[in-house]
């Protein structure tokens, strides 16, 4: 039979520790096919979800590890994670700092910075880069400037989408 998805929310602490929701009685059910880790703040390293799975003897080898990430963050807390990183998945918004600035309230240059960084550390096969049209902030034009502003940096990965208010 197909194996339950387990979910688990962690929190950043500001004290630099990371709270998760109880691992070991989310998967006390038997093994899982997949576990999800939704990451409220930055990383803190040592204290990754997965390796607190990992020190418990509770992951599976089979098991894919893929973060979804804007890349808003301090480089060094990104770096400390691509050597355990199967798959990267960047929600880019938009290559315009205006666009970006409207929709977000911050510049996207760190994100901007981090991605050719992550380009420099991470095989490219690994980066997929997510592009969204966002109603009432950008539009076809700069959704495709975007993609080729990515083309050129060197991704392949890039998957455009369509942002759904509701």
């Amino acid at each position: 039979g197909i194996l339950p998805v387990r979910i688990v929310t962690c929190i950043s602490k500001h004290a630099g520790t990371t709270s998760c929701g109880s691992i070991d009685d989310t998967l006390q059910a038997g093994k899982s096919q997949a576990v999800i880790f939704i990451q409220r703040g930055p990383p803190v390293h040592k204290q990754l979800p997965w390796k607190t799975l990992e020190d418990k003897g509770l992951t599976d080898p089979q098991w894919v590890k893929r973060i979804e990430t804007s890349l808003y963050a301090d480089w060094n807390k990104i770096r400390i994670l691509i050597d355990d990183i199967d798959e990267w998945i960047i929600d880019i918004k938009d290559s315009d700092d205006t666009i970006y600035k409207n929709y977000t309230g911050r510049s996207n240059k760190i994100v901007l910075r981090n991605l050719a960084l992550l380009r420099d550390y991470a095989p490219a096969h690994k980066i997929w880069i997510r592009i969204p049209y966002i109603p009432r902030y950008n539009n076809d034009k700069d959704v495709l400037r975007t993609k080729k502003r990515l083309e050129d940096m060197g991704f392949s990965h890039l998957e455009e989408f369509y942002l759904i208010s509701i």
